[in-house]
């Protein structure tokens, strides 16, 4: 009924690769995920997923959806963080059974244990650049690589760098699958 920007997505991802997994023993999963879906990805890769799981794609994912959000009131509405981020996080456990500060893919990726990719555009108005940078810095990936697309805004990298865009994610994850 409600999202939680990949707090309890996560989880989902978690058992749809777990069943993948009993549907096929030698599966190799790539994780690729788009904003929300980046930070659900990025979230997904600390939590118990199995082996099969051998790479991770995210794009233009926050650090936070708290800190994203404070950010956009601040600089589209001229709003304090507080107090107004400390009620939607509340309202958000009341309605959701989830905190909006749970949505923390910084925390995530320092706990990382597969090789992950990394991609924003640097035009991005939504999620700011520093977010990928401090993913990527925090990052405990064995092996990651950052891309950043001249251009691009939020989501928009895939059209911006057109057959690039894949090309560089067929390259990264091709010595993983």
């Amino acid at each position: 009924e409600y999202l939680t920007m990949g707090s309890i997505e996560s989880d989902d991802i978690v058992a749809w690769s777990k069943e993948l997994v009993k549907t096929d023993s030698n599966a190799k999963i790539v994780l690729h995920g788009i904003s929300m879906g980046a930070a659900t990805v990025m979230m997904a890769t600390a939590k118990d997923l199995p082996d099969n799981v051998v790479a991770a794609v995210e794009d233009c994912g926050y650090t936070s959806a708290y800190s994203m959000f404070t950010e956009q009131l601040e600089k589209n509405y001229d709003l304090p963080g507080f107090p107004v981020m400390n009620y939607i996080d509340l309202m958000s456990r009341v309605k959701t059974g989830c905190f909006l500060s749970n949505a923390n893919p910084l925390d995530a990726v320092s706990k990382t244990k597969i090789p992950m990719l990394f991609i924003h555009g640097n035009q991005d108005k939504l999620v700011p650049l520093h977010m990928e940078d401090m993913l990527y810095e925090a990052s405990k990936a064995p092996v990651k690589k950052k891309i950043v697309v001249d251009g691009a805004g939020h989501a928009d990298s895939m059209y911006v760098y057109g057959d690039k865009y894949f090309q560089n994610i067929f390259d990264f994850v091709g010595a993983y699958i």
